[in-house]
């Protein structure tokens, strides 16, 4: 109906099964289309021990305080909040703490894997240094 108005609060509780080993991902979408968003905040409170190791860029205007997040809504603003968390602290910068994890593991086995090459082969090289 043209020019009718009304005002209401919303609140809700998601609960879901996370996939994933270490770091969890969500997105929810706060925006819908029949119903216009003027103003609001939208909270996540992760469980207990777990921290949010990303913000997708989408989140500048985010408010971290230890397991609590809040965004302002505003204008249909943002469209969807996007984050991932974890009991691993993991956070650099505006990178997926999952990202950071991971790479960090295989920068350090292709160390592990570069020393025991070289020290196979400097082992070899006596080897067959004696032998001569």
């Amino acid at each position: 109906m043209p020019g009718f108005e009304y005002e209401f609060n919303l609140y809700y509780k998601v609960a879901y099964e996370p996939g994933g080993i270490f770091f969890k991902s969500l997105q929810i979408p706060l925006r819908e289309s029949t119903i216009p968003i003027e103003k609001g905040d939208f909270t996540v409170i992760l469980p207990e021990n777990y921290h949010f190791t990303y913000l997708g860029t989408e989140n500048k205007d985010a408010v971290v305080d230890g397991n609590v997040a809040s965004w302002k809504i505003k204008d249909n603003m943002p469209n969807s909040v996007t984050f991932e968390y974890s009991y691993l602290p993991v956070k650099v910068g505006n990178l997926k703490g999952s990202y950071v994890f991971w790479i960090l593991i295989n920068i350090i086995l292709l160390l592990i894997l570069i020393f025991e090459v070289r020290k196979e082969i400097i082992r070899v090289r006596k080897e067959y240094g004696k032998e001569e």
